[in-house]
Protein backbone atom coordinates (compact mmCIF):
# COMPACT_ATOMS: atom_id res chain seq x y z
CA UNK A 1 0.00 0.00 0.00
CA UNK A 2 2.61 2.33 0.96
CA UNK A 3 4.44 1.90 -2.26
CA UNK A 4 1.10 2.36 -4.14
CA UNK A 5 0.82 5.66 -2.64
CA UNK A 6 4.46 6.42 -3.01
CA UNK A 7 4.26 5.92 -6.44
CA UNK A 8 3.58 9.00 -8.39
CA UNK A 9 3.96 12.53 -6.05
CA UNK A 10 2.11 14.34 -9.11
CA UNK A 11 -1.15 12.34 -9.05
CA UNK A 12 -3.94 13.04 -6.73
CA UNK A 13 -6.57 9.81 -8.18
CA UNK A 14 -4.70 7.03 -5.83
CA UNK A 15 -5.53 9.24 -3.18
CA UNK A 16 -9.36 9.32 -3.71
CA UNK A 17 -9.38 5.40 -4.49
CA UNK A 18 -7.80 5.08 -1.22
CA UNK A 19 -10.55 7.43 0.47
CA UNK A 20 -13.19 5.63 -1.54
CA UNK A 21 -12.09 2.47 -0.37
CA UNK A 22 -11.58 3.31 3.54
CA UNK A 23 -15.23 4.44 3.12
CA UNK A 24 -16.57 0.89 1.34
CA UNK A 25 -14.89 -1.33 3.42
CA UNK A 26 -16.08 0.86 6.75
CA UNK A 27 -19.37 0.16 5.59
CA UNK A 28 -19.33 -3.21 5.07
CA UNK A 29 -17.25 -3.81 8.10
CA UNK A 30 -20.16 -1.95 10.10
CA UNK A 31 -22.63 -3.55 8.48
CA UNK A 32 -21.24 -7.43 9.35
CA UNK A 33 -20.40 -6.61 12.97
CA UNK A 34 -23.62 -5.29 13.13
CA UNK A 35 -25.47 -8.63 11.58
CA UNK A 36 -23.33 -10.47 14.14
CA UNK A 37 -24.22 -8.28 17.11
CA UNK A 38 -27.89 -9.11 16.36
CA UNK A 39 -27.03 -12.51 15.70
CA UNK A 40 -25.58 -12.45 19.33
CA UNK A 41 -28.23 -10.86 20.99
CA UNK A 42 -31.19 -12.65 19.83
CA UNK A 43 -29.35 -15.93 20.28
CA UNK A 44 -28.87 -14.59 24.02
CA UNK A 45 -32.64 -13.46 24.11
CA UNK A 46 -33.70 -16.94 23.38
CA UNK A 47 -31.59 -18.73 25.65
CA UNK A 48 -33.01 -16.28 28.47
CA UNK A 49 -29.55 -15.09 29.49
CA UNK A 50 -30.17 -11.42 28.42
CA UNK A 51 -31.40 -10.09 31.39
CA UNK A 52 -30.53 -7.53 34.10
CA UNK A 53 -26.98 -6.38 33.80
CA UNK A 54 -26.97 -8.01 30.51
CA UNK A 55 -29.93 -6.69 28.68
CA UNK A 56 -28.04 -2.84 30.20
CA UNK A 57 -24.93 -3.48 28.76
CA UNK A 58 -26.55 -4.87 25.23
CA UNK A 59 -28.76 -2.06 24.87
CA UNK A 60 -25.37 0.13 25.33
CA UNK A 61 -23.88 -1.37 22.74
CA UNK A 62 -26.63 -0.74 20.35
CA UNK A 63 -26.15 3.07 21.03
CA UNK A 64 -22.57 2.32 20.25
CA UNK A 65 -23.94 1.13 16.62
CA UNK A 66 -25.71 4.21 16.29
CA UNK A 67 -22.98 7.05 17.04
CA UNK A 68 -21.30 4.97 14.31
CA UNK A 69 -23.00 5.81 11.81
CA UNK A 70 -22.77 9.58 12.66
CA UNK A 71 -18.95 9.20 12.68
CA UNK A 72 -19.15 7.71 9.74
CA UNK A 73 -20.38 11.05 8.48
CA UNK A 74 -17.30 12.34 10.42
CA UNK A 75 -14.97 9.85 8.23
CA UNK A 76 -16.53 11.18 5.25
CA UNK A 77 -15.14 14.97 6.05
CA UNK A 78 -11.90 13.95 7.46
CA UNK A 79 -11.40 12.41 3.84
CA UNK A 80 -12.16 15.57 2.26
CA UNK A 81 -10.03 17.34 3.98
CA UNK A 82 -7.13 15.23 3.87
CA UNK A 83 -7.34 14.79 -0.13
CA UNK A 84 -7.42 18.38 0.24
CA UNK A 85 -4.36 18.80 1.94
CA UNK A 86 -2.62 16.38 -0.25
CA UNK A 87 -3.27 17.75 -2.83
CA UNK A 88 -1.85 21.39 -1.82
CA UNK A 89 1.37 19.54 -0.69
CA UNK A 90 1.40 18.08 -4.38
CA UNK A 91 0.73 21.60 -6.42
CA UNK A 92 0.84 20.76 -10.46
CA UNK A 93 0.84 23.39 -13.75
CA UNK A 94 -2.78 24.19 -14.95
CA UNK A 95 -1.97 22.55 -18.15
CA UNK A 96 -2.12 19.00 -16.10
CA UNK A 97 -6.07 19.45 -15.56
CA UNK A 98 -7.00 18.24 -19.18
CA UNK A 99 -5.31 14.87 -17.89
CA UNK A 100 -7.69 15.23 -14.63
CA UNK A 101 -10.91 16.03 -16.55
CA UNK A 102 -9.89 11.95 -17.87
CA UNK A 103 -8.73 10.97 -14.39
CA UNK A 104 -12.22 11.87 -13.40
CA UNK A 105 -14.02 10.53 -16.03
CA UNK A 106 -12.33 7.27 -14.77
CA UNK A 107 -13.26 7.75 -11.07
CA UNK A 108 -16.69 7.98 -12.05
CA UNK A 109 -16.58 4.81 -13.45
CA UNK A 110 -14.80 3.32 -10.66
CA UNK A 111 -16.97 5.28 -8.06
CA UNK A 112 -20.21 3.90 -9.62
CA UNK A 113 -18.85 0.45 -9.94
CA UNK A 114 -18.60 0.35 -6.04
CA UNK A 115 -22.11 2.19 -5.49
CA UNK A 116 -23.91 -1.00 -7.11
CA UNK A 117 -21.72 -3.13 -5.47
CA UNK A 118 -22.88 -1.82 -1.74
CA UNK A 119 -26.37 -1.19 -3.06
CA UNK A 120 -26.31 -5.14 -4.11
CA UNK A 121 -24.74 -6.06 -0.96
CA UNK A 122 -26.92 -4.32 1.44
CA UNK A 123 -30.83 -5.14 -0.85
CA UNK A 124 -29.53 -8.92 0.26
CA UNK A 125 -32.05 -10.06 2.50
CA UNK A 126 -29.68 -11.05 5.48
CA UNK A 127 -29.38 -7.03 5.97
CA UNK A 128 -32.81 -6.05 6.08
CA UNK A 129 -32.30 -5.05 9.48
CA UNK A 130 -29.30 -3.17 8.76
CA UNK A 131 -30.52 -0.54 6.60
CA UNK A 132 -32.96 1.52 9.54
CA UNK A 133 -29.93 1.16 11.96
CA UNK A 134 -27.16 2.81 9.82
CA UNK A 135 -29.46 5.66 7.54
CA UNK A 136 -26.27 8.11 7.24
CA UNK A 137 -23.91 5.41 6.29
CA UNK A 138 -26.24 3.91 3.80
CA UNK A 139 -27.18 6.96 2.08
CA UNK A 140 -23.55 7.68 2.02
CA UNK A 141 -22.79 4.36 0.55
CA UNK A 142 -25.11 4.57 -2.09
CA UNK A 143 -24.38 7.42 -3.55
CA UNK A 144 -20.78 7.24 -3.43
CA UNK A 145 -20.44 8.72 -6.66
CA UNK A 146 -20.94 11.87 -5.97
CA UNK A 147 -18.72 11.64 -2.96
CA UNK A 148 -15.95 10.81 -5.53
CA UNK A 149 -16.95 13.75 -7.11
CA UNK A 150 -16.53 16.08 -4.28
CA UNK A 151 -13.15 14.65 -3.58
CA UNK A 152 -11.97 15.11 -6.86
CA UNK A 153 -13.24 18.54 -7.26
CA UNK A 154 -11.99 19.63 -4.06
CA UNK A 155 -8.40 17.92 -5.28
CA UNK A 156 -7.89 19.44 -8.49
CA UNK A 157 -9.48 22.86 -7.16
CA UNK A 158 -6.65 22.82 -4.54
CA UNK A 159 -4.05 21.35 -6.70
CA UNK A 160 -4.12 22.99 -9.42
CA UNK A 161 -4.82 26.54 -8.39
CA UNK A 162 -1.82 26.72 -6.01
CA UNK A 163 1.71 27.47 -7.47
CA UNK A 164 4.89 26.39 -6.29
CA UNK A 165 6.94 28.66 -4.91
CA UNK A 166 9.39 30.15 -6.37
CA UNK A 167 13.21 30.58 -5.13
CA UNK A 168 15.51 33.36 -6.23
CA UNK A 169 19.23 32.64 -6.86
CA UNK A 170 22.17 35.21 -5.49
CA UNK A 171 22.39 36.84 -8.47
CA UNK A 172 19.02 37.31 -9.28
CA UNK A 173 18.69 41.16 -9.39
CA UNK A 174 21.88 42.07 -9.72
CA UNK A 175 23.04 43.89 -12.83
CA UNK A 176 25.82 41.99 -13.91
Amino acid sequence: MRKFLQSNKKGQLKYIIVALLFLLVLGISTSFAYLLWTNIQASFMTTGFYKGDAAQVGNSFNNVFLVIDYIFILFVTVLVVGVAYLGWQNPRPAIFFVIAIFEGIFLGVISYFFNIFYSKFITNTVFSGIVTSFPNSITVLTNLHWIALILWVVASLVTFTRRKDIGFSSNEGNIP
